[in-house]
């Protein structure tokens, strides 16, 4: 139900932005997007140094000019839809309704989650959730980097 719902209303927003993967912190991204901060935002932190913006199509091309410029590494991703940032907005209100019926329980397994960047307890997987998890950036937690270093996990998005 979540998959469908998330999925539907994502795909409602197609065309209206774009994904810039960079690979910098996001401390070390902040002075490239400042001036853009009303279009374009962080959408994931991938690992220590490399993370993924969402935005205007022509602001994330301006800030891709002057990162090549500067030999850092930026690839526009081969999407529509600016997802993990503001542009979700529009879906807010339906998916949060669509999913009001969840009811979710104590995890069988660790769950880490992407949208807290710690270990959750799996109550906390409601409509609300899931919202956040459309809505706001991808991170992945600090200890999950750690075992993918180490070569001991496997992860399902």
């Amino acid at each position: 139900m979540v998959t469908y719902y998330r999925s539907k209303l994502q795909q409602s927003l197609s065309g209206t932005g774009k994904m810039l993967a960079v690979g910098l912190s996001k401390e070390n991204v902040e002075p490239y997007i400042k001036d853009y901060k009303k279009t374009v935002s962080v959408a994931a932190i991938n690992s220590f140094d490399s993370l993924t913006l969402a935005g205007n199509e022509n602001d994330l091309d301006a800030i891709a000019e002057v990162l090549v410029k500067e030999e850092i590494f930026c690839k526009k991703l081969h999407v529509e839809i600016p997802f993990h940032s503001p542009y979700m907005d529009p879906i807010k209100e339906e998916l949060i309704t669509r999913l009001v019926s969840l009811a979710p329980n104590n995890a069988r397994v660790s769950l880490y989650s992407t949208v807290y960047g710690k270990q959750v307890n799996g109550t906390e997987l409601n409509n609300e959730y899931w919202w956040l998890n459309v809505r706001e950036p991808f991170i992945l937690p600090n200890r999950l980097m750690d075992w993918l270093k180490m070569g001991t996990i496997h992860l399902l998005k």
